[in-house]
């Protein structure tokens, strides 16, 4: 009798478990890294059963090799339920667990040797309110295992308290500990930070590694070296071998949200990955999302706040510019310039917020009222000043910037309207000649290194004004920055966005809080064509606590998450008219279910991106329906052709 296995292999496949024939030879068990071919190409899996397949046996490949490497139970049934919640094939999922493998990883494992490492931990002195949290944390979190929301204001020290536990963790046998930020985080500045405190460079993990950095990490993590990892959302679904702590930063970060490929949040994976391997994980923020906070409510995380800055540091006080009764031309205010000047005769920083890039957002003619716009995409093309250049900002066809109107050849006529951060840079150096201005957006930043480069310039106070998309507000810490001006505050309220009012919120106060980060007072300017909106006031009042009571009140009323559950699913085409075919057919199939409301078909927000049209479904069920296989059976029933390209979003985020 021959034995079979059922494999997963990373590669992106219908089936969700391959089935093998493990030759006598071959001794293997479920967790085996090996080798099979699939297709006429060779790939590494792993063993995830042993289930007896009623395939006939003649038709099964035989696995190719055993690799001398394994992968946990623990992390085996990570996969499948990341797979199932996100309604992933496992395969691709499998992809982030060893990316980039080959052998020369196995070799870097054994060339490793992990020694008895002396641990010159920097233990600060936390203030009495840091020790409370970090008392309640040690006992109650990280010796129970528990999930649990730290909320505390900017330059509060949550990093303090939650490096602190993680030294008394690491220090523990082999443990290992892991710590999420969003990418743009992850800057020489925060990494110095962990340095110092912990007397050992920690293992960094991003997109910007390269292959040999990526091995050389990847099998720190397997091998147990890697005692503390930095990591971007990915950083997840590595291998660790002995991990005892995962920590959460910026919890409420919308990049936690990976987009493509697999649709999954890193936050939610974490808490799962957490219950999974029974270890404890730490969410923190000083803007929670209501995600959290209504768990949290509901007794399903532990909850501790800081409420005050460390030190002698206070929070800076918010002044409300009413642009209404603005009287000077452009989009800086009098009060803010007027304000700008002062700080920067005092020999201060200031940082300018504008979460648009390039120079304006849309270029129309005045002459016949024709707007530039993207040919493959249903957007308009940003013009880029410093470039020469119009850009679409979602598929990157650029052409150079036009000296007369596309439709109608009028010269002169075309006219930049609205304002991105490098109009805003434009501005400042016409009103304040010779000083040197540093705009910092994804336009003019390479990697995370090249942004590094730029922290260290503005740490080293050789910019006067920054002036940033949303990269400034996470994360940075400039203590020489008095003054934060914020342009067009309410610009991203409006849309249909569910989580348009939260984002807001959360996005504005962490920029507020880059300014008087030490002992000098900070003065943030919230430039708005709405003051009286009650985000706003809640913003200027730092009254956190009454806009999320509200906007969890409203998301109950209206039945929205975290009260219902979501799952969104974009169907895309080439051919308008087949879509259109495809769409209302596909809906006639819809299993009939009183439990699932049914949103779409409708035209995506964007409709086509990358000439390809988009139609969207929306669907939403209660918190205890099961409403990913729902979703499956929805595509077992009407079969999509290869035409269409299918995206399922569970608890979707971006809403175009």
């Amino acid at each position: 009798m021959k034995t079979i296995r059922q494999v997963v292999i990373p590669v992106s496949y219908k089936e969700g478990l391959l089935d093998y024939e493990l030759p006598d030879h071959i001794k293997a068990n479920i967790g085996s890294i090996i080798e099979v071919e699939f297709g006429k190409k060779t790939f590494i899996g792993f063993i995830c059963s042993d289930f007896t397949s009623t395939i006939d046996i003649a038709k099964l490949k035989p696995i190719l090799k055993k690799l001398d490497l394994n992968i946990s139970p623990n992390l085996i049934n990570f996969i499948k339920k990341a797979a199932h919640y996100n309604l992933a094939g496992l395969g691709d999922i499998f992809k982030m667990v060893l990316p980039g493998f080959s052998e020369k990883l196995i070799q870097e494992i054994h060339k490793i040797t992990l020694g008895n490492l002396e641990y010159k931990f920097n233990y600060p002195t936390l203030v009495e309110s840091q020790q409370e949290v970090y008392n309640y944390l040690k006992t109650e979190v990280i010796e129970k295992s528990e999930t649990c929301l730290i909320e505390g204001v900017t330059g509060s020290g949550k990093t303090e308290v939650y490096l602190s536990l993680i030294m008394d963790v690491i220090k523990q046998g082999d443990n290992q500990a892991l710590v999420l930020f969003p990418e743009i985080c992850l800057t020489t500045q925060m990494i110095e930070r962990f340095k110092n405190r912990l007397g050992f460079e920690p293992i960094i993990w991003h997109s910007s590694l390269t292959q040999k950095q990526r091995r050389e990490a990847l099998a720190k993590i397997i091998n147990g070296a890697a005692k503390v990892v930095i990591g971007a959302r990915s950083a997840l679904f590595l291998p660790y071998k002995n991990l005892q702590l995962i920590v959460v930063d910026e919890e409420h970060e919308q990049s936690y949200k990976q987009e493509d490929n697999v649709c999954y949040h890193a936050r939610d994976m974490a808490v799962l990955r957490g219950a999974i391997e029974k270890i404890p994980v730490l969410l923190c923020s000083a803007t929670p999302s209501l995600e959290s906070l209504v768990n949290v409510k509901y007794d399903k995380y532990k909850y501790v706040k800081l409420n005050n800055r460390y030190g002698s540091a206070t929070l800076p006080k918010v002044n409300i510019v009413d642009m209404r009764q603005n009287k000077r031309e452009g989009f800086i205010s009098q009060e803010l310039l007027t304000e700008l000047k002062k700080v920067l005769e005092q020999n201060k920083q200031a940082m300018f917020f504008l979460n648009r890039r390039g120079f304006a957002p849309l270029m129309l003619c005045r002459h016949c009222g024709y707007r530039i716009t993207c040919p493959d995409c249903s957007t308009w093309l940003v013009t880029h000043h410093k470039s020469r250049v119009m850009k679409c900002h979602y598929c990157d066809y650029t052409i150079p910037l036009p000296k007369e109107c596309p439709e109608c050849s009028q010269t002169e006529s075309l006219v930049a309207c609205g304002p991105g951060v490098e109009r805003i840079a434009h501005e400042i150096q016409e009103a304040i000649p010779n000083i040197n201005v540093l705009v910092m957006s994804r336009d003019n930043i390479e990697d995370i290194e090249s942004y590094s480069e730029m922290i260290t310039q503005v740490a080293n106070n050789e910019v006067d004004v920054i002036i940033g998309t949303q990269m400034i507000a996470k994360g940075l810490h400039f203590p020489n920055v008095e003054l934060v001006g914020i342009i067009d505050a309410d610009m991203s309220l409006y849309g249909g966005d569910l989580r348009a009012s939260e984002r807001t919120f959360q996005l504005l106060n962490q920029v507020a809080g880059r300014a008087g980060r030490e002992s000098n007072i900070g003065k943030v300017f919230l430039q708005t064509f709405n003051p009286d909106n009650p985000l706003i006031k809640a913003i200027a009042n730092y009254d956190k606590d009454s806009f999320s009571e509200q906007e969890v009140q409203e998301r109950k009323m209206s039945f929205m998450p975290p009260f219902s559950r979501l799952i969104a699913i974009v169907l895309s085409d080439l051919n308008e008219e087949r879509l259109k075919k495809i769409v209302r057919e596909f809906y006639t199939h819809a299993p009939l279910n009183n439990e699932v409301l049914i949103l779409g078909p409708v035209e995506a927000p964007i409709y086509k991106i990358r000439n390809r049209f988009r139609y969207r479904f929306l669907l939403r069920s209660t918190k205890k329906f099961n409403l990913q296989e729902y979703v499956k059976k929805w595509f077992e029933i009407y079969k999509l052709p290869p035409q269409v390209r299918i995206k399922i979003d569970v608890d979707p985020y971006n809403f175009n």
